[in-house]
């Protein structure tokens, strides 16, 4: 009893009490648009090492639907083999669209899904001042993998919602062209409806990807189902009163995230210009067994890096995002909000 009095009142032990309640005030605190960024690299910083271990094979199965979609779904929409038959070709451009979205839609998002929740809680233990433990984060990916890829696949369905209808609108536009002909330029009018559209589901595509940003934490964090987390996410995001919206975080995150990719490409093609890596690579291959496969990995190499130190980067951050909004929007005291989202036993 005596001794444990006395570390009680150990003045070390106070300061060390002291300094990590303070470090996690600085960590969890209402944060102007640039200072979330900041802190979001420090996690980034000295979260790195584990982020890319946790985050290879998910990274990997992400590129490999992404390569997919990329190098073949992407061109087969722009091409056909059915002449001018129309009907065939919108057969053709559904049964390839169909296939992309059903082969690499997964990959991307069981990848994808499962390298953010495991970087959200990664972060959100170390925001929070838990114990980072890699092997508890795992786990509870693993528990919540359904319901993240179900929120993925909802994000996208909905921001991309705008898109498809223009595509529908466009192909139902060429079909009636076939059967009636551009008489009264009717069909004219709707193929600009279409292109028009196309701009305004683009532009809703942004909107929706920064409305249910922080969906995927909620639904890691907060256990609950993909429908609430994207009505949550757009809660958080939501400016009331004086309070600004979480909107001006999320785009200054996704142009640190994007000047990163540039940064990461320009240096791979000045490497590959100086060193000539694409020639050895192919010379290499030609000598191995199934050099296709030997010289597609080369190629997608830079992609797959940009892969594993970016996802994890957004996913960093819109973690930190998530806290801040939080604390902004919902006056959490700092220790219930650690104990309200921690995932440790």
């Amino acid at each position: 009893m005596r001794l444990s009095t006395i570390d009680r009142h150990d003045p070390i032990e106070r300061y060390l009490k002291r300094s990590a309640r303070l470090e996690k005030q600085y960590r969890l605190r209402v944060m102007l648009p640039a200072e979330i960024v900041d802190l979001s690299i420090k996690v980034y910083q000295r979260m790195a090492a584990v982020f890319i271990r946790e985050s290879l094979i998910p990274a990997f199965l992400a590129l490999i639907g992404l390569a997919f979609v990329v190098e073949w779904t992407l061109p087969s929409l722009t091409e056909t083999r059915s002449g001018s038959d129309f009907t065939a070709q919108i057969v053709e451009f559904c049964f390839n669209l169909v296939l992309g979205l059903a082969v690499g839609g997964p990959l991307i998002l069981m990848g994808g899904g499962y390298l953010v929740a495991t970087v959200v809680i990664l972060s959100a233990e170390y925001l929070t001042g838990n114990p980072v433990d890699p092997k508890i984060a795992r786990d509870h990916a693993r528990n919540v993998w359904k319901q993240t890829i179900a929120t993925s696949g909802l994000i996208l369905f909905r921001s991309l919602s705008g898109i498809l209808a223009s595509v529908a609108v466009m192909a139902i536009g060429g079909w009636l062209s076939t059967l009636v002909g551009d008489r009264d330029g009717g069909i004219y009018a709707v193929a600009i409806i279409g292109i028009f559209g196309m701009v305004l589901g683009g532009i809703w595509f942004l909107s929706c990807m920064v409305r249910y940003a922080l969906a995927i934490p909620v639904s890691v964090l907060e256990n609950v189902p993909a429908i609430v987390a994207l009505r949550r996410s757009a809660e958080l995001q939501k400016g009331q009163s004086r309070l600004v919206s979480g909107a001006t975080a999320t785009w200054n995150l996704v142009g640190t995230v994007l000047l990163g990719a540039l940064l990461i490409a320009t240096g791979a093609g000045i490497a590959e210009s100086v060193t000539g890596a694409g020639q050895w690579v192919n010379q290499i291959s030609e000598l191995l067994p199934f050099g296709p496969v030997w010289r597609l990995a080369g190629e997608l190499l830079p992609s797959f890096i940009a892969v594993l130190l970016l996802l994890p980067a957004v996913a960093c951050g819109i973690t930190v995002i998530y806290f801040e909004r939080r604390v902004r929007l919902e006056g959490f005291d700092i220790d219930a909000l650690a104990s309200h989202v921690s995932v440790t036993p």
